[in-house]
């Protein structure tokens, strides 16, 4: 990911656009372990801000929603 994310950015700034203005965004089902420690270190370490869980069920999705993406905002701007 490093690596893409470096293309990422040479083109950005070979377009005139600022890198950080680009969304980087990152497809991913449920991680083992804590999922908010490993989408804040994706969002921290990677600069991933966007993420799109492939879901199991429904309760992955609330779980997801209500308890992980508020912590990992808060944890990342932080």
């Amino acid at each position: 990911m490093p690596e893409a994310q470096a293309r990422v950015d040479e083109a950005a700034a070979s377009a005139g656009r600022d890198p950080e203005s680009v969304r980087r965004a990152y497809n991913f089902g449920p991680p083992e372990g804590s999922w908010t420690e490993t989408l804040t270190a994706w969002a921290i370490e990677l600069r991933v801000d966007t993420f799109v869980l492939w879901a199991k069920d429904e309760a992955q999705v609330e779980h997801f929603a209500a308890e992980v993406v508020p912590a990992v905002r808060e944890a990342a701007a932080g």
